[in-house]
């Protein structure tokens, strides 16, 4: 028989796992997304962003074209309504959006509406069954991850890219988030105070069907998430608030970690 192959404490100390490939979203999944009723009524009158967005520097006609790009600190750009503007490599290193959560059975694909003029962030995500504490059922604390993700996307668009960190983030669970499924993750601003934003969301089943009220409800006392997909489950609402920090005060942060 061969001899077998033998590996030193140091060849193993020394390998290095190769990287996965970038994950791109089957097309059939893709189609199913863009397809669904909330996501026809989103693209009336919100702006799409990309959900692993590509930064570009902007030329001086680009910053003041607001029509067409998100303007971002340091002459950076996102492109509006263009969500193949797509940059994978640039996140990588992301949990939700990196090659860690964001792939096949997880985070399958993801399409982000933003409200420019309410301050509204809904996000269509798909969760695979690999996503699950009990089976069937998506884990507790991907719900927490993703919505403390989503709050960072809209604080970022909403302060123009300021920098800014998480201080305190609750979440109550509400009903059982079967997977796979398709979930609207409604995010918004509740207030702000100096340096502080306080942040709420909730998120919800996507009925297939859209209600003969459309994207309404009569109930005055209705929450953001109410009125945007009506007649849907709350499977989870969260708050949160994030604090302006200047770039420099982030720098110490990471510094003090090394």
């Amino acid at each position: 028989m061969p001899e077998a192959t033998r590996f030193s404490l140091f060849d193993w100390l020394a390998y290095k796992k190769p990287e996965p490939k970038p994950y791109s979203a089957p097309v059939e999944l893709v189609q199913e997304l863009q397809s669904l009723p909330l996501v026809h009524r989103l693209l009336a009158d919100h702006t799409l962003v990309a959900f692993r967005p590509s930064f570009t520097v902007l030329t001086e006609d680009q910053k003041n074209d607001s029509g067409n790009w998100f303007v971002f600190p340091g002459g950076l750009g996102v492109a509006k309504n263009d969500p193949k503007a797509e940059n994978a490599e640039l996140w990588k290193k992301s949990l939700i959006r990196g090659a860690t959560l964001h792939g096949e059975s997880r985070i399958e694909h993801a399409l982000q509406a933003f409200n420019e003029s309410d301050n509204v962030l809904v996000t269509i995500a798909r969760f695979g069954d690999a996503m699950c504490g009990h089976q069937g059922l998506v884990h507790g604390g991907l719900i927490s991850a993703f919505f403390d993700d989503q709050f960072g996307t809209l604080f970022s668009l909403f302060s123009k890219g300021e920098s800014g960190v998480t201080a305190n983030l609750n979440v109550n669970y509400r009903a059982p988030m079967p997977a796979p499924q398709n979930v609207a993750f409604v995010i918004w601003i509740d207030k702000t105070e100096g340096r502080k934003v306080f942040l709420k969301g909730e998120a919800r089943s996507i009925p297939t069907q859209e209600s003969d009220n459309g994207s309404s409800t009569n109930d005055e006392n209705a929450s953001v998430g109410d009125k945007y997909i009506p007649g849907s489950i709350k499977f989870a609402e969260a708050t949160a608030l994030f604090i302006k920090v200047k770039q420099d005060q982030l720098d110490k942060m990471k510094q003090r970690q090394q």
